[in-house]
Parts: C-alpha cells; structure tokens; sequence
C-alpha cells in the first residue's frame, strides 16, 4: 500500500489519531481528530500536545500533562499504553475517551515519535448520570465548579512528587474577599455567590495553561502556579489584586467595589503540604489584618528577620 493510500486510509478512520515526535510536538491530526475533539489539524500542527490543546485529565481529576504525560513512558521505553482518560473539547465540555499509545520508529530502529488513537466512549456506552453526579460532589465546588479542598490536595499532593523528584518549583496564593461577613450579611448569600464567581472568572483569564485555581474552603480560594520565582510571584499577585480592585460588580440595582487580600509563597526543600499552607496561610492573615486588599509574600519569623513584603 502507497504512503498516499495510508494516509488516505487513517483520515477516514472514525478514531481520532495524532502524531507526535520525540519533542511531542503534534505532527500529523486526522479528520477523526478533528471530529472528537473540534480542532482542526491547522490549529494543532507544531503545537506541543500540553499546549492548552486536549489538556488529557485522568478520570479521577488529575492533570495528566504535569502528574503523568500519557507520551513520556512510550516515547522513552517503546512500550505501548492503554487508558482511558478525559480531555477539553474545544468547546470546553469534557470528553470521555479510550486511548492506545503507540511508539514509532525509524528504518535503524530508533524511537522517533509516537502515535494515540483515541475512541469517543459516548459511541459505545452512556456514563451513568448518578456516577457523573457523584464525582462532581466529590471533586468540584458546586457554586463556582472550580476544583474543591479534595481536589487541590490530591493536586498538591503531585506538585510536591515532582518536586522533590525533578526540582520543578511551585507557588500557592491563598486569597480571600476582603469583608466576607459583612458583605453576605448585606446582600445575602446568593449575591456572594455572583460575586465569587465573578472574581473567579477575572483571575483564571489571567493565569496560564497550566496554572490552576480551586476553592480552598466558604471563604478562601487557592492558585497554583508552575515554574515561578519570588519577582514573578510578587508582579502577578499586585496584578491579580489590582484586576479586582479595579472591577465594578453588579449587585441588586447598584454597583460594589470589592477587594481581596492575598497570601503567596513559593514551595521550599524542607517543606511538606502542611507547613506550605500553613505559611501561606498565614501571609493571607497578615494581609487581612493590614486592612485587606493586600498581598503579603514573605512573613516574618522568629529566626527571619524579614519584613512582610506587601502591595
């Protein structure tokens, strides 16, 4: 069969399937992925396959493009992979699907990319609805269906492995709306409830692919930021904090300004999960205590003599 037939052949497959190299850059997308997924090969061609693309998660939550790229063992010990795995439409819903990863090789036998077929499971079974219901209680906070408490520590869990496995730097913020209590006595719950979903819907425009925003508790949310050092962390926390100050929300037949104060630290080597969040923990305190509408980075201890840098 001529390389015209093949390739003929694999565009008219009902399977989704794309073609990685060794740098996963995606080099080859068939009209099946296009029809799974809803991107063109135009859109996809060159791209790396983590670049805010399919963004694969595993059916428990975990984003498999940082925890356990569904590549990496293929690409580095030949062996084939069958999962199964969710990932983004680009119309932003998610997609149940089953994959096989395959390695591909050059004539001298060495590894030059991989290949992932991937099958639509709606085709072949319905997700049951209770089951559906049940994970999203258990995962997702209800009102701004951001990643809850569970969720993040799972997520916290995996950025402390890589870590200390490969050295890849993280940070947290820890914020919170400035006068909670009494804006929910004020206007009730339900506004609450718009304004969080606001506040949330402004900050996740700002943050990268592979950031990662959730609901910590009622009244705190947390951010995970990859590959970060004490300037960047303290640029985008004044700019995060500004974006809010700056927005007007609608509440009943008036207009409100809210603010937000902020804790942020950067993960260090003696650090467990518990010490990190009860840092940054505590900043997001001092931050409240300032008066709000502040970010708090670095907190002074007993053996620190450092003063809190704040915005």
């Amino acid at each position: 069969m001529g390389k015209s037939n093949y390739m003929i052949l694999l565009d008219n497959l009902f399977e989704g399937v794309y073609y990685v190299d060794l740098d996963k850059k995606i080099k080859y997308w068939n009209n099946g992925a296009e029809k799974i997924t809803g991107y063109s090969h135009t859109e996809v061609i060159g791209k790396l396959c983590s670049d805010n693309i399919l963004m694969h998660t595993s059916l428990d939550g975990k984003r498999l493009c940082s925890y356990n790229c569904l590549f990496k063992n293929t690409l580095s010990t030949g062996m084939m992979n069958r999962t199964e795995v969710y990932f983004n439409h680009k119309e932003g819903y998610k997609v149940h699907v089953s994959v096989t990863i395959a390695p591909m090789y050059a004539p001298k036998g060495n590894i030059v990319g991989a290949i992932m077929v991937f099958t639509d499971n709606k085709q072949h079974f319905k997700i049951d609805e209770k089951e559906m219901k049940e994970h999203k209680e258990i995962y997702f906070d209800p009102v701004t269906k951001l990643p809850n408490k569970y969720n993040l520590e799972m997520m916290l869990n995996s950025k402390l492995h890589e870590f200390r496995r490969y050295n890849w730097s993280f940070a947290v913020f820890l914020f919170s709306v400035d006068n909670f209590d009494k804006l929910q006595k004020n206007y009730g719950d339900e506004a609450i409830n718009i304004i969080q979903k606001k506040i949330t819907s402004l900050i996740q425009k700002e943050l990268r692919p592979f950031d990662t925003m959730g609901k910590w508790s009622n009244e705190i949310f947390a951010i995970f930021f990859t590959n970060i050092n004490k300037t960047n962390l303290n640029i985008l926390g004044s700019r995060i904090r500004k974006m809010v100050e700056n927005m007007n929300i609608s509440v009943g037949e008036g207009e409100i300004t809210i603010t937000i104060s902020i804790g942020g630290s950067i993960i260090r080597k003696k650090d467990s999960i518990e010490i990190l969040m009860d840092r940054t923990k505590n900043l997001l305190k001092q931050s409240t205590l300032k008066g709000g509408n502040t970010l708090s980075t670095i907190i002074k201890t007993l053996n620190e003599n450092k003063k809190i840098i704040s915005d």
